[in-house]
């Protein structure tokens, strides 16, 4: 049996056969024999296939079991085979390894994207061919969720009264203010067209900036380009984020050909830090690369906290309104909140709205106090 081993860990016991590694211009094999004949001789060499020697000729070893060659002719992303030509007086035979792929770390590593949340395309919520512009009514949705919409015309564009809207080429994101949104799809500013069809799609895709449910932290990774014939093996792990460095709060795990990890209940480490990052390495079957992050993330704190207190009331136009003035704080204050929305209620349960629902967008991110004036018939 012939083996392709990593150049960095020939020592490794027992022998694992590698199908890839990161060592430049270097091959490296191991064999086992079972010739019980003496004066047996072993010959080396790297083949483009496991029959020939046609990328180094074969070359005479001294008695040993393993052997390494190095050359400018070995190149990475392209499959090779160690082969082994065993003679002896009964006549030669040849053997092979199943190949090996020698991959660039720093081109790898770089095209590695890592991301926290399910694949959003994975679940449709609902679509909607459109010809010309329109509105559209989407199936009800989750008030402070966010949704992605994409267009498959660059043509039309998306806006909503009822939500957030943010754009990202041809996808949109969207957070509601309301469960029976509307969407206006229209043609955008630069287009020349007067008609056309197109289709928009609506998907679950939860923020990745906040991860609100803490017994569900979903890593997923993809890499950019995979060389062909190139699987590697990959784990991951979850860091928080500090000025000085990114400790690991959630240790590697097995690494394994996965392309999407579910932690479970990931609540605890919320009391260790208040931004973390999803870390994925590269592995071989020996050895990893280093960690790749993804963009720093929140969890949701599981003691947030709304108070809201009266400041002051006053009564206007002789008595027949109430001016009241109200003020609400988050705690704790580091949370980054993306829209208020109040109302006014009986005190009795059950008893309906006084003023429908309205809502503030926080345009400033570190802002965690509003002061609302609201002004309310007497009855």
């Amino acid at each position: 049996m012939v083996y392709d081993t990593d150049p960095e860990y020939l020592d490794i016991t027992p022998i694992r056969d590698a199908d890839l590694h990161f060592t430049p211009s270097i091959l490296c094999g191991f064999w086992t024999t079972s010739h019980h004949h003496e004066g047996v001789s072993y010959e080396v060499g790297i083949g483009s296939t496991n029959t020939t020697d046609d990328i180094i000729p074969f070359n005479k070893v001294n008695e040993t079991r393993s052997f390494c060659m190095k050359s400018s002719v070995i190149q990475t992303q392209t499959k090779y085979f160690f082969l082994l030509r065993s003679t002896c007086s009964a006549g030669s035979t040849i053997s092979s390894s199943d190949g090996v792929i020698i991959v660039d770390s720093d081109t790898l590593r770089n095209s590695l994207v890592v991301q926290t949340g399910m694949n959003c395309f994975e679940r449709e919520h609902d679509s909607i061919t459109f010809h010309d512009s329109c509105e559209w009514n989407p199936l009800p949705v989750l008030v402070g969720h966010r949704y992605m919409v994409h267009v498959n015309n660059s043509d039309f564009e998306i806006n909503s009264d009822d939500a957030i809207v943010e754009r990202d080429q041809n996808h949109y994101f969207i957070v509601p203010f309301k469960s029976d949104i509307a969407i206006t799809v229209s043609l955008n500013s630069s287009s020349t067209l007067r008609a056309n069809v197109g289709l928009a799609k609506v998907y679950d895709c939860p923020s990745n900036d906040v991860i609100s449910n803490t017994n569900d932290l979903t890593v997923n990774w993809r890499l950019n380009g995979q060389p062909a014939g190139v699987m590697p093996l990959y784990s991951v792990g979850v860091g928080e984020v500090t000025s000085s460095n990114r400790s690991i709060v959630i240790p590697f795990q097995q690494a394994k050909h996965n392309l999407q990890h579910r932690f479970g209940d990931v609540s605890s480490i919320t009391n260790l830090g208040d931004r973390f990052v999803a870390k994925v390495r590269i592995c071989s079957n020996t050895n990893c690369l280093d960690d790749v992050d993804s963009k720093p993330f929140g969890l949701e704190k599981p003691d947030m906290k709304l108070q809201v207190n009266v400041i002051n009331s006053e009564t206007v136009d002789q008595k027949s309104c109430l001016l009241l003035n109200a003020r609400w704080e988050v705690f704790p204050e580091d949370i980054r909140i993306s829209f208020h929305q109040y109302t006014l209620a009986p005190e009795t349960s059950g008893g309906g709205k006084i003023v429908p629902w309205t809502t503030i967008l926080n345009n400033n991110a570190t802002m965690q106090v509003i002061y609302p004036s609201l002004l309310l018939h007497v009855h």
